[in-house]
C-alpha cells in the first residue's frame, strides 16, 4: 500500500498544490468540519456563562464648578471673533 502511494506521488512529481482537490475534500468532510466547530463553539459559550470574570473596572467622574478652563476658553474667544 505504502509502496502505491510512493508510486503515485513519483508518478506526478510536482509540488503544486491542487485548490480543487483540497475544496473537494473539505465539501466531502463538511459535516465533520461543521460538527467540530459547533461543539468548540458551544463548549466556548458554556465556559463564559459560568467562568468568573477575572478583571473589572470602575470609573468616577467629578465634575467641578470653575470659571473656566483655560484650554477651552481659548478656543471659545477663537470661535467668537
Amino acid at each position: 500500500m505504502t509502496e502505491k502511494v510512493k508510486q503515485s506521488a513519483a508518478v506526478t512529481g510536482s509540488d503544486e498544490i491542487d485548490i480543487g482537490r483540497l475544496v473537494g475534500t473539505v465539501i466531502e468532510a463538511r459535516w465533520w468540519v461543521l460538527g467540530t466547530t459547533a461543539i468548540f463553539a458551544l463548549c466556548a459559550v458554556i465556559y463564559t456563562f459560568f467562568a468568573t470574570p477575572i478583571y473589572s473596572a470602575d470609573a468616577l467622574v467629578q465634575i467641578e464648578q470653575n470659571a473656566g478652563n483655560s484650554l477651552v476658553q481659548g478656543y471659545q474667544q477663537r470661535i467668537s471673533e
